[in-house]
């Protein structure tokens, strides 16, 4: 990864979901990491967006939203990872 120390790219944002003992990472990329927080491990990816991850966030029990350079959010229902695209164009709110 670009500037990365590790086998995971850059991290650029993290977030905590405490009901399932993870957390996520957006990193440099394109894939937001899960990472059981007790074991201190990688334990799955969220992969779909073609560019490094801006940010990611948790909302609720299950889902996790990514906002990526590729101009696109996806939310994600950890449940089944294979999330659903936003699509963000210039100016929109």
């Amino acid at each position: 990864g670009r500037g990365a120390l590790g086998a995971v790219a850059e991290t650029n944002g993290l977030a905590a979901n405490k009901s399932h003992s993870s957390f996520y990472s957006a990193a440099g990329d394109g894939v937001a990491y899960v990472w059981d927080s007790e074991r201190m491990a990688c334990k799955g990816k969220l992969e779909g967006h073609t560019d490094y991850l801006h940010c990611v966030a948790c909302e609720g029990e299950n889902t996790v939203v990514t906002g990526s350079e590729d101009g696109t959010v996806r939310i994600w229902d950890v449940r089944d990872p294979r999330g659903h695209p936003l699509p963000l164009s210039a100016g929109s709110a």
